[in-house]
């Protein structure tokens, strides 16, 4: 394990990333996006996948110097055509546009169609806090995870993510995929030659499996059977086939098919907390509704109940003074990124 500083990490990606064209403003944009989740503990969608966005650049499947347009625009709604470009680029105009129309417009919705893998959905979620606003992002994938009652991947872990902020308290945000788990957290479970969990996923005959490379090659399952199918289904709809985007099986993968683009679609709103009650208010009573779940009666052997985001937070502040950790598998895609350009 290797502790790297926040700022030098951010450098490194960015200026491979630069070598492949990518404009410098772009290049720490998406640099900053993909840090964020190595940042806040979620190391599945870090580092480790930063080979895959500078091979998928080399292959020219991920558009470097994208011309993003606005197709469709109103007091409260923007469509963007993201162009193939990366993911993280288009993820963050969207939702600063979404920004700047809810400061004058109270609410502000944008769809994106044509764009990639974003990172983890909680980092564009979290961009309103700092103007008082709660931010909510959805986003499909590719298909990884079987219907409910089914074997066969063809739908996404489509997360979903929420910010909402507090006064004095940690701001609540809750950060997850339909799933039971992510599909980075199996692939860090093979990396560690460690088993997964029964009921994570199944194999490609539809058994239940503990092996991380037979969950690999069959399906993951939705979280709370029904439920998170469910919801799969939901922002599958609206952030994929409403914005004009891929959705369902037509979306590809990001780490098994280098001949096509994604076609990933995102759907993000800000909502101007003002426009319901003042700010301060608001933070009260969120502040208070926190501390009426913390000081609730603990079940045995908890010491301490945690809301939404505020383990991710704590992780980020430590790792923003001490340096952010790269286990065995960051540092040889770190080097292996560096390696495709040259460096």
């Amino acid at each position: 394990m290797v502790l790297v500083p926040y700022e030098d990490l951010i450098g490194i990606l960015s200026s491979v990333l630069m070598r492949l064209s990518v404009p410098e403003q772009d290049a720490l944009d998406t640099a900053e996006a993909i840090v964020a989740a190595d940042l806040r503990g979620i190391e599945s969608h870090g580092v480790v996948r930063f080979p895959t966005y500078v091979k998928r650049i080399r292959l020219g499947i991920i558009n470097p110097k994208p011309n993003i347009k606005v197709i469709r625009e109103s007091r409260n709604v923007i469509l963007i055509d993201a162009d193939n470009g990366l993911g993280q680029v288009a993820g963050k105009l969207a939702m600063s546009m979404c920004i700047e129309k809810a400061k004058e417009n109270d609410v502000a919705i944008a769809g994106v169609r044509n764009t990639n893998h974003i990172g983890i959905a909680g980092h564009y979620a979290m961009m309103p806090l700092r103007e008082n606003m709660i931010g909510i992002v959805l986003t499909n994938t590719a298909a990884l995870m079987a219907p409910h009652g089914g074997c066969e991947p063809v739908l996404g872990t489509n997360p979903f993510a929420v910010a909402i902020p507090a006064g004095r308290e940690i701001p609540i945000v809750l950060d997850m995929s339909t799933s039971v788990v992510s599909r980075g957290k199996i692939e860090e479970s093979l990396r560690k030659g460690e088993k997964i969990p029964f009921g994570w996923a199944v194999d490609n005959e539809g058994n239940h499996t503990d092996d991380p490379e037979k969950a690999l090659e069959g399906a993951l399952l939705p979280l709370g059977g029904a439920k998170g199918y469910g919801m799969s289904i939901v922002i599958d709809i609206i952030s994929g086939l409403l914005t004009g985007s891929s959705y369902g099986k037509d979306i590809k993968s990001m780490f098994l098919d280098f001949t096509k683009p994604m076609g990933v679609g995102n759907f993000m709103v800000a909502i101007k907390v003002e426009s319901f009650m003042p700010v301060d208010e608001f933070k009260e009573k969120v502040d208070g509704y926190i501390k009426m779940i913390k000081g609730s009666k603990r079940a045995k052997g908890v010491d301490e109940i945690l809301l939404p985001g505020e383990r991710s937070y704590r992780t980020m502040c430590k790792r923003l003074k001490e340096g952010v950790p790269l286990g065995e598998g960051a540092l040889r895609a770190l080097e292996e990124a560096k390696k495709l350009v040259g460096m």
